[in-house]
Order: structure tokens, then C-alpha cells, then sequence
């Protein structure tokens, strides 16, 4: 099937990517400055890879806009940094793609939003958007907080639509089903994930508001799956027959996620960051030199 397809090259281009990085790292180069030369393919391929080990914490390195600052950037960067975020092709391609795929996790495209074909391209425009997102990254218009957090998104977006069936597939009984809960333990995970992106977003006096409005709908969706009053209940049932000895394998392996487990504290503390973020500050453009 096409899904399969992109997810298998999706795959196969992150693990080869972090390869190279893990190889790079290793020899003492500089993973950053060798994803910044080459084809375009080599650049998203290396810079996809380098925020995906930033947005899991690993490579602590990776700090763009630092680098942005202080090297000497070619040509295209500065024209991107001239333009400002929000003008930028790949803001532009980033933010349109962004919206067609929150349609679709929203179910507002129906059960079968896409052909096979429209599918393909969905996938393929969310791959290339997490590439932008590296580009725009380099040219310091994104902090490297502001792009785990857009990264996190992207592959949100990835899996919530990929939850979606193709039109040529309508006629088919066949589909694997979901468990009870599913999508809440999927969104306890993510809050909890992203937790720290957040964290660092509030303790930074720099903020680009056409980041917000794209990842805080997100935060804000995945809250309101886990803060259900039917949700919590069951979490406190399942602490109990934890307690008893008495739980079945499947509440086992739901409460063994420290996210759900510790539901209660998890939406407090994404609560209290989402406001922190969503205080007034200073933005990019208007932070003092």
C-alpha cells in the first residue's frame, strides 16, 4: 500500500540519517555544518535526523540559532532572515500543509479524506516540512526548542492521519481496531514527551507566535482526551487493582506508562506551561539586541 510505502521509507531514511550522525559524532565532526553542505536530499536527510535526536534529548548539541548567530551564513540564510518567519516559502509550505492535515485528524474530510494518491502526496509534504523545518532552523528563525516542538507536531499529525483510511479502501470490512483508551494513553504519552520542549519554551524570552498557533491546538487537543472525567476514572480503578494484586495484563501494561499512571500530574504541569507560553513576551522580532 502507498501509506506503507512512505512509512517504510520514512523509516528507512531516519535510521540511515541517524547512522550517519551516530558515525559523524562519533569521529568528533561536526554533524551539524556536514548536513548544511551536499544535495538537498543529504541537507533534509541530515537536518530531520539531527531534530529528532534534539527532540528526544540526545544530542544537546544542536543548537541552530546559536550557530546562526555566529558563523557566517551563506547567501540564501540571509535572505531567508530578511524575509521573517511567516514570509518564508517553507513557513508557507509548512503551515499549509499543516492545516490539511489537522482537517483530516479533526475528521472534518470524512472517514476517507484522501485517494491513494492524495495520501502519498500528504506524507510526502509532511516529510518535507520536517526538512523546512531544520532550514529554518539554521537561519535562526526557529530556536531549536521551537523546532523539536514543531518536529513533535509533524509526527503527531503523521500518526493521527495515518488513523485514516483511503477511498479506495471504503468498501473494505477489514480495518484493525483500536483498544479502550488508546488514544488517551497516546496523548498522555506526548504531553509527556513534550514536556520538556515546553519547559524550555517557558524559560525563554523568545517566542514566535506563528509557532504557537500552530502546535498549541495540538497540546490543547491531547488535554482534552486525557482530562475526561471517564479517563481518570479508570486510571484510579486501575491504581487500585494494582494495589490488590488484581489487575489483568492489559491494565499492567496501560499503567506501566508513568504519563498515565501519573495522569493528574501530568495535565497540571502542561496546563501550567501552556499558560506560562501563552503569557505575553518578547518576540523574535521585537527582542532587544
Amino acid at each position: 500500500m502507498p501509506q506503507r510505502m512512505v512509512y517504510a521509507w520514512t523509516v528507512l531514511l531516519g535510521v540511515v540519517g541517524l547512522l550517519f550522525v551516530v558515525v559523524l559524532l562519533a569521529l568528533g565532526r561536526d554533524a551539524r555544518k556536514a548536513g548544511e553542505r551536499g544535495p538537498r536530499w543529504w541537507r533534509r536527510m541530515m537536518s530531520a535526523s539531527l531534530l529528532l535526536l534534539a527532540t528526544c534529548g540526545v544530542y544537546s548539541g544542536y543548537r541552530l540559532h546559536e550557530a546562526a548567530a555566529y558563523e557566517e551564513p551563506g547567501p540564501a540564510m540571509y535572505e531567508l532572515r530578511s524575509m521573517g518567519l511567516a514570509k518564508t516559502p517553507q513557513w508557507v509550505k509548512l503551515t499549509r500543509t499543516w492545516r490539511e492535515a489537522e482537517e483530516i485528524a479533526a475528521g472534518r474530510r470524512g472517514s476517507f479524506p484522501f485517494d491513494r494518491a492524495g495520501e502519498q502526496k500528504l506524507f510526502g509534504d509532511l516529510w518535507r516540512a520536517a526538512g523546512d523545518v531544520g532550514v529554518l532552523a539554521t537561519a535562526g528563525l526557529l530556536t531549536p526548542t521551537e523546532a523539536g516542538l514543531l518536529t513533535a507536531g509533524l509526527r503527531e499529525l503523521m500518526d493521527r492521519v495515518g488513523q485514516f483510511r483511503c477511498t479506495e479502501d471504503s468498501q473494505s470490512t477489514c480495518y484493525e481496531p483500536r483498544m479502550m483508551y488508546d488514544e488517551q494513553v497516546d496523548s498522555a504519552k506526548r504531553l509527556a514527551d513534550q514536556a520538556r520542549l515546553l519547559r524550555g519554551l517557558a524559560a525563554s524570552d523568545r517566542v514566535s507566535p506563528e509557532v504557537l498557533e500552530r502546535t498549541l491546538p495540538l497540546l490543547e487537543e491531547n488535554l482534552r482526551r486525557v482530562d475526561r472525567k471517564d479517563f481518570r476514572e479508570f486510571v484510579r480503578q486501575s491504581r487500585q487493582q494494582l494495589a490488590g494484586g488484581s489487575a489483568d495484563a492489559w491494565v499492567k501494561d496501560v499503567m506501566r506508562e508513568q504519563s498515565v499512571h501519573d495522569i493528574e500530574q501530568t495535565v497540571a504541569e502542561t496546563r501550567e506551561l501552556i499558560a506560562k507560553i501563552s503569557a505575553p513576551r518578547r518576540t523574535p522580532a521585537t527582542r532587544a539586541e
